[in-house]
């Protein structure tokens, strides 16, 4: 390898380093429902502290904003739940 391409193959794999970031792949277990609320801020914790972010911020507006943690739980509720609409439909949704 020529001493050019080497430099620019360094060049490229410090920049993927500071662009992936300093875990580079090393992230937090995303989150896979059910878990209860103390699993759930261990989450949300672990992320804030992975992504160097605070868990909530207020907005410029005084709006309260929650950090959610990547995951997969299920959206709506089973046919057999007392409060269960006929247009509803128990899925599983991933962020």
């Amino acid at each position: 390898m020529r001493l050019g391409s080497w430099i620019t193959f360094v060049l490229f794999c410090v920049l993927l380093a500071v662009w992936v970031g300093p875990g580079l792949g090393h992230e937090p277990v995303r989150a896979k429902a059910p878990f209860g609320s103390d699993r759930a801020k261990t989450y949300q914790q672990a992320w804030a502290k992975d992504l160097g972010i605070p868990v909530q911020v207020t907005g410029s507006i005084g709006m309260e904003l929650s950090l959610i943690p990547p995951g997969q739980f299920l959206m709506g509720s089973p046919a057999e739940e007392e409060w269960h609409r006929p247009d509803e439909v128990l899925h599983r949704v991933t962020l």
